[in-house]
């Protein structure tokens, strides 16, 4: 919700989303990327179009551009 996004980004924290758009919980994420927008919290949606609820291929690269992303 709002209030726990606004209290992460007084902390300094930041956001990723690693998601495809045929998972159950994409309509949830970009509800979400709003909020993110809407409070200005730094984040990083890596969109992988035509995946369900799943892993990408790629998914050990997307996951270390996360953790670098979210370290930096």
């Amino acid at each position: 919700d709002k209030d726990r996004v606004k209290k992460a980004v007084q902390r300094g924290l930041r956001g990723v989303f690693i998601g495809g758009d045929k998972d159950f919980g994409y309509k949830r994420q970009k509800e979400m990327e709003k909020v993110f927008i809407e409070e200005k919290m730094v984040f990083l949606f890596m969109f992988n179009e035509g995946l369900g609820h799943e892993l990408p291929k790629d998914f050990p690269s997307q996951l270390q551009k996360a953790i670098a992303f979210l370290t930096t």
